[in-house]
């Protein structure tokens, strides 16, 4: 196979970095040890990963477009597919089918040390075409750089090699440096220099974020896969939608209006993250949607093995049949290069031609047609494309030459049928550029006076904002941090709260493993602390009713409902006790989901990284002169356009002409949110930044030549009159919220937006809508009063909303009350 030597000499020196190069850093005793405790040989006994695959026929590249559909479903919309996440989720998938190898006593360690290496900073790395990592002349992976960074030409000795003019010489490099130093009895690793940590680049996981739970507890993806196909097998027939997903067709008999019995048709496609994230790994592993469903406890307490599960012969599949029978002349997947590393050859992809000739609906805007009788035009219309041209028009998108194959071409149809995915669940499309973003001044989002009062003091001329202003604005950052993937909740909060030490600060020297295993939602208290059972355990909430069976003085079970997800302590190491979740509850916790907001934990291993984001966004600021807020109520700051001679450019009234600039980039937005909270101002603050290397401290400053009092900003500038930050409740040192209040209503009535509605009884099927309340657009629901930290996050997630509404101005109309 072509090039295919030349992944495979990287396996020898893979086999023992692999576990531990996700983290640039990351200890060498990360463990290669299965954590299944599911039997996952079939009775076709399928070639396990990583050895030698039989003679058998080239696997079907259709089962490669499905999983690839299957993966892109699992992930929903929320970031691009890319390479580094697909090689992140087979390593984590296909670990406990892993073969015991010589590498086990080379790596040592244990399960706890492997989720450590697996859960840690995942870095964006330098890949060949087969997705495996190019190894530098140490055999440590190479993290790409952002922006390339300037690294000084050493001597022999080690000193700087200047040109002729007496100036150190640099080389322009795309990769980030990696040292490779003995740390421990003659052990060594593979780490990224302190200095140069900034410039790595996170791998965004999103949704696929949850499959980090099969690793401590492999039965989840199973009982998804099981889920799955009791559903598949529950249907009449099965199809796929654009994106590639599966469609389960049924028909139900319903009721009409005068009682009389009709038969209609029911398409449920398979949306379930989890679902998905099962179908791709079996589709994956045994080539076709086999595989075994969970162990469970009778009601006697006797074991009921695993079943397996197969798609039901007489099941009408058309096309889809390959899901059923797998590969003629072949009895498992993929091959793999790697540990982890699936042999994706036979994955071509190219986007022209795989959905031309696909019809999709969606809503056109129409310049200048259909002019209606004394009503106006009619500049939207129900229209029928191709979903090429549709979804995917564009130069760049045209059939590469020669077409992409392996991994780029697999992670390619991937992200494609992401697309699509974000297209069906948005089929109303395409206002004109220059309405893409509401129209209405940021000055228009104002502060709720309803929740403060202006304080008497003065610093300068400017009177000082209370302190609910403060948090108002660090609620904005993190929704705008959180972006528009996820709602967010107090889980998710709190969990980033302690990564950046806004609740107890000793939790940032803390293992990461503890913070990066699976992170559930918790019953809590109102100020967000988890509630403790008697064996000092947290309580997992339980994604649906549960019950546990006791019985009565006769002996007869009773089944008892449940609040929470039961759990109890463990032995695990030289009479240590663990909490951990009852046997046969594993499934009903409920992870987190962090969405975006997951690139804070890069935090932990390099504490610079924040400083550094907060210096760039000051920065920014200063670039400009005059701060306000957009309707979400991030950060804008605008600057002077200038002619072509670089002067200020004026409008027709004498006035410089502003260009605004929304501060949107999650890490930036986390990084203002910490120092608000943290120092209650960005002005002021002693920070600690690497420059060329060399650590250097510099005091952030708002310049005077910004304007921060015309639209109520000069908080950021002065503080507030607590003159701190957030402070922590007493005995449990989480961050206290419990001054601040939050009524979606009152805060956000009256902010003004533009979008397009539906009309159902007018002439036209769509109108343009000027100036609708926000309120009453965006964010209708419930008006309650929320205090403390549900506050503070309701008020974030209300600018989440806000921001998603912002991204897609044209939307269906709201339920009729």
């Amino acid at each position: 196979m072509k090039n295919k030597k030349k992944a495979l000499r990287f396996f020898t020196i893979l086999a023992v970095l692999l576990l531990c190069g996700w983290l640039a850093g990351c200890s060498s005793d990360g463990t290669v040890a299965s954590t299944s405790t599911t039997d996952t040989t079939t009775p076709t006994d399928p070639t396990a990963p990583g050895d030698p695959a039989p003679a058998e026929a080239s696997l079907n590249p259709v089962v490669l477009d499905a999983a690839a559909s299957f993966l892109a479903a699992a992930t929903g919309k929320e970031a691009p597919m890319n390479i580094d996440q697909v090689a992140f989720v087979n390593s984590v998938l296909w670990w406990d089918q892993m073969p015991v190898t010589e590498t086990q006593a080379v790596a040592g360690g244990s399960s706890s040390q492997l989720q450590k290496c697996l859960f840690s900073d995942l870095f964006v790395l330098l890949r060949d075409e087969y997705g495996l990592p190019i190894l530098d002349e140490n055999g440590c992976e190479m993290p790409l750089a952002s922006p390339p960074i300037e690294i000084p030409v050493l001597d022999e000795q080690g000193n700087p090699v200047l040109d002729e003019d007496g100036k150190p010489l640099v080389t322009i490099s795309t990769t980030v440096p990696m040292v490779f130093e003995e740390y421990m009895n003659g052990e060594f690793k593979c780490s990224v220099p302190e200095e140069y940590a900034i410039y790595t680049i996170p791998v965004e996981i999103g949704r696929l974020n949850m499959v980090r739970s099969s690793i401590q507890n492999p039965d989840t993806v199973n009982r998804a896969f099981e889920e799955a196909m009791k559903n598949i097998n529950n249907a009449e027939r099965i199809e796929s939608d654009l994106s590639g997903r599966l469609v389960l067709v049924a028909t139900r008999t319903v009721m009409d209006e005068l009682g009389r019995p009709q038969v209609e048709t029911v398409r449920t496609a398979i949306d379930a993250p989890r679902e998905n994230l099962a179908l791709y790994r079996n589709l994956m592993t045994y080539g076709k949607l086999v595989g075994y469903g969970v162990e469970k406890i009778g009601e006697e307490g006797q074991k009921i093995p695993a079943p397996w599960l197969e798609i039901r012969p007489d099941l009408t599949m058309g096309d889809l049949a390959f899901l059923r029978e797998g590969t003629a002349g072949r009895s498992y997947g993929v091959d793999f290069l790697a540990p982890g590393y699936p042999d994706l050859s036979p994955a071509t992809h190219s986007t022209r031609e795989d959905y031309s000739g696909k019809e999709v609906n969606y809503v056109q805007y129409l310049d200048g047609e259909d002019y209606l009788f004394g009503v106006g035009e009619c500049r939207y219309r129900d229209e029928r494309a191709d979903a090429w041209l549709r979804v995917f028009g564009g130069s760049k998108y045209a059939p590469p030459k020669p077409p992409l194959a392996n991994m780029e071409a697999f992670v390619g149809h991937a992200d494609d049928a992401r697309k699509m995915i974000v297209f069906l669940h948005n089929i109303i499309q395409d206002k004109p550029a220059p309405k893409s973003e509401p129209e209405l001044p940021s000055a228009t989002q104002v502060w709720n006076t309803d929740h403060l009062t202006r304080i008497p003091e003065m610093m300068g001329d400017s009177p000082l904002p209370q302190h609910h202003l403060l948090l108002e604005q660090a609620a904005a950052f993190l929704g705008a941090a959180a972006g528009k993937e996820i709602p967010l909740t107090i889980d998710a909060t709190l969990f980033v709260n302690t990564v950046i030490g806004l609740n107890d600060p000793d939790l940032t020297e803390t293992d990461k493993g503890a913070l990066f295993g699976d992170l559930w939602v918790l019953l809590r208290d109102e100020n967000g602390v988890p509630i403790l059972d008697e064996n000092g355990c947290v309580r997992p909430l339980p994604s649906e009713p549960i019950t546990m069976t006791e019985y009565d003085e006769d002996g007869n079970p009773v089944e008892v409902p449940l609040e929470t997800v039961p759990m109890m302590l463990e032995e695990y190491m030289d009479g240590q006790l663990k909490c951990t979740v009852v046997p046969g509850y594993e499934d009903f916790v409920m992870e987190v989901e962090i969405g975006r907001l997951n690139c804070v934990r890069n935090f932990l291993s390099n504490p610079g990284m924040l400083n550094k984001h907060l210096y760039e966004a000051v920065k920014n600021i200063n670039s400009g002169v005059l701060v306000k807020r957009d309707l979400a109520g991030r950060l804008v700051y605008s600057t002077q356009v200038l002619d072509e001679e670089g002067q200020p450019k004026l409008d027709v009234d004498g006035n410089p002409v502003l260009k605004d600039h929304t501060i949107d980039s999650p890490m930036e937005n986390i990084a203002l949110y910490r120092a608000l909270l943290k120092w209650g101002k960005l002005d002021g603050i002693n920070l600690t930044l690497k420059v060329e290397g060399q650590e250097t401290q510099v005091i952030l400053t708002i310049e005077d030549t910004v304007d921060v009092y015309s639209h109520g900003m000069e908080f950021l500038k002065y503080g507030d009159e607590t003159g701190q930050g957030l402070g922590r409740h007493p005995g449990s040192n989480y961050a206290n919220f419990s001054t601040f209040s939050h009524n979606t209503k009152a805060d956000f009535n009256g902010v003004p937006v533009d979008f397009v509605e539906r009309v159902v009884d007018g002439v036209c099927d769509y109108r343009d809508v000027l100036g609708a309340n926000l309120w009453t657009r965006v964010l209708r629901g419930n008006d309650d009063l929320n205090g403390n930290i549900k506050g503070f996050v309701t008020h974030a997630d209300d600018v989440r909303k806000t921001i998603l509404f912002t991204h897609n101005v044209i939307t269906d109309p709201l339920p009729v009350e």
